[in-house]
This record gives structure tokens, C-alpha cells and sequence, in this order.
């Protein structure tokens, strides 16, 4: 059912690619909606950072809201990309540039002040690192070769570049995951020599070189999704069901580990669904943006910053319970016919 709505949805936009702004803009009002309770929140508390009430908010948990705005966020890169950079691209107005923007800097916001989370501002600052990189290139070899220069553009090419410098300034002073992160994945990867990952409460957390103990974020997410990887490779054809199936097939080769999921969506689907079935869903994800980049699709930059943005999203976080493989899918049947080319009336 899913993957029908996505498709319908799919080839109303494709040959309109102004009204995906609609469908956008369903994921920007609920951003506004968590920065209203946020701010009640901070009149009553005068906590600028974290007031620990997100999980009242429209997204349930911060995982959610990783993913809505991390897709909120690449739609608008592609969007704002092919306006730029594009000669036949959509003419929009610039109330919705003021929109994009504005969105833009809700949903950072939300990442660092509301629900503290690195991997929602990890994902945004790739994706608007991204942006920067191809519409500065783009619009340099085109006025390299014209030899003219239009300073408007060039102005809003700095704007994602102060929203990046200002966002992760502010993150990096409340969240202390960022002080260690490569040290701490590198003693997470090591499963056999630093097994402390099996059970927290019995082992305890392991300490880095330097003698400090390792950020418990940072370590056991990256403990989780090697031992996860491990076992896929152990058990190539899955265990067939999606819920916690590390903790069911993990028993064998570790049968003092606790954990029951690796944290990382990609990893739980290949110890569902086997190495086959991981191959058919990223293939299809990965399917959109080849069809994007060798078409002439209006939509095509909105295509492979969305695929990009599941892409990282589903590497990093736990999004595969609940109705986020629901969502997947959508978004599968929603890109790839996206994608096709507009049909001529």
C-alpha cells in the first residue's frame, strides 16, 4: 500500500514539479509545531538546550525527527539546486525561497537545541555541504564562461554556510559525543578484543588511550552495527523476521550479549530479509538516483539528494521498526517515479 501512495504520488509531481512544495510542506508545518511546544516549554523553564520534553512532539522520538528532516532538508537542497542552477528549471517566487530557508533553520534548530541529536545535524551538514559544493561549481563554470557574475546568487550560496558554522559551533559546545567520536568507533569496532558492548551493566564501559572512558553513544552504536555485520555474513540468507533480530541470531557466537537491534537500519534489514533482500531495497533506492542522473527529469536533483539523504539515514540510525520501512518504500515508489521524464501534453 505504501508503495502504490508513493507511486500516485510520484506521477502528480512528476509532470508538477511545484506542487511537491505541498507535500514539503506537510513536514516543515510539523517542525513548527515542535518549535511552538518548545518555546511554551522554555517560558515555563528557561532552559535554552534540551527542555527533555521532545517526546511529546509530532515525531514521538528523535529518531523520527531525524528522518523527516533530514528529508525535509534534502528535498530543498534538490529544489533550490535546480533553480539555481538549472535553465528550464520551475520559476518560484520568493516567498518560497524565504520557506525554504526558514525551514531549513527550524529543523537545524530542532537537531541541536530541541532533541541534541548529532545525527540529525550530521545528515543536515552533508546534505547542505553538498548543496554548497555543486551550485558553487555549477554556477562558477557558468559564468566563467559567460563572464558574468550575479552576486544575488553567490549571497545565497553563504546562507547554508552560515546555518552550518552557527549550528555546529552551538552543537559542539553542548554535546561532548563529538570531543572523541573517531577514537571512540575505532574501539567499538574492535568487538573481540573490547567485548564490554555484549553487556553494559556487566562489563561497564571501556576506557580510549588516553584513559577516558568512551562516549556510550558513540561506542556501542559502532560495536552494535559490526557485530551485526559479522552475522550477516554468518547467516547470508537472514533470520526472517525485522524485530530484534540481532538479539535472536547473535546468541550463537556471543551468548552473554543483551543488545537486540545494531542501531543501524541497512544492518537490521540484511539480518531480517538475508543479503538478498538488503540488495533488492537498496537496489531500488539506488535504481531512482541512476534513473535521476541519466534522465532529463525536472525533478532529478530532488531525486538524488533524497536518495542520498535515506541513504546516510538508514546507515546511521534506527529506523527499521515501527512504520519507517513503511516510509522507505513510500519514498522507493515516490523517487523512482519522480524521476521518469515529464511527458509532454
Amino acid at each position: 500500500m505504501a508503495s502504490m501512495i508513493g507511486a500516485a504520488t510520484g506521477l502528480v509531481i512528476k509532470d508538477n514539479p511545484q506542487r511537491s512544495q505541498y507535500l514539503w510542506f506537510g513536514i516543515f508545518f510539523s517542525f513548527v509545531y515542535l518549535l511552538v511546544h518548545y518555546l511554551e516549554a522554555y517560558s515555563q523553564s528557561g532552559a535554552l538546550f534540551m527542555p527533555n520534553y521532545y517526546f511529546t512532539s509530532p515525531f514521538s522520538n528523535k529518531i523520527n525527527t531525524v528522518l523527516m528532516g533530514g528529508l525535509f532538508i534534502a528535498a530543498i537542497c534538490g529544489a533550490s539546486a535546480t533553480a539555481l542552477t538549472s535553465k528550464n528549471s520551475p520559476l518560484y517566487s520568493r516567498i518560497i525561497y524565504f520557506y525554504w530557508a526558514a525551514g531549513v533553520a527550524i529543523i537545524l534548530f530542532a537537531f541541536t537545541a530541541i532533541i541534541d541529536t548529532r545525527n540529525g545535524l550530521g545528515v543536515g551538514l552533508i546534505l547542505l555541504s553538498a548543496w554548497v559544493l555543486y551550485v558553487f561549481f555549477v554556477m562558477l563554470g557558468r559564468q566563467l564562461l559567460t563572464r558574468t557574475f550575479n552576486w544575488k546568487r553567490g549571497i545565497l550560496i553563504l546562507l547554508p554556510i552560515f546555518f552550518i558554522f552557527i549550528f555546529v559551533q552551538q552543537h559542539l559546545n553542548i554535546n561532548r559525543g563529538w570531543n572523541n567520536f573517531f577514537e571512540d568507533i575505532s574501539i567499538g569496532f574492535q568487538i573481540d578484543e573490547v567485548p564490554n558492548w555484549q553487556n553494559i551493566q556487566k562489563f561497564g564501559y571501556p576506557k580510549t588511550p588516553s584513559g577516558e572512558q568512551v562516549y556510550p553513544n558513540n561506542y556501542e552504536r559502532a560495536a552494535w552495527a559490526a557485530a551485526g555485520v559479522r552475522t550477516i555474513q554468518e547467516n547470508p540468507l537472514g533470520y526472517g523476521l525485522l524485530e530484534h533480530s540481532l538479539g535472536q541470531m547473535i546468541q550463537k557466537s556471543y551468548p552473554e550479549a543483551v543488545i537486540r537491534s545494531s542501531h543501524s537500519a541497512w544492518v537490521d534489514f540484511g539480518l531480517a530479509f538475508g543479503i538478498p533482500g538488503l540488495a533488492l531495497i537498496l537496489g531500488a533506492l539506488v535504481l531512482a538516483m541512476a534513473i535521476a542522473i541519466r534522465g532529463h527529469s525536472p525533478n532529478k536533483l530532488v531525486v538524488v539528494w533524497m536518495v542520498l539523504s535515506l541513504l546516510i539515514i538508514f546507515t546511521i540510525a534506527e529506523v527499521s521498526s515501527n512504520h519507517t520501512i513503511e516510509i522507505l518504500f513510500f519514498c522507493i515508489a515516490l523517487l523512482n517515479t519522480m524521476a521518469l521524464k515529464k511527458c509532454r501534453g
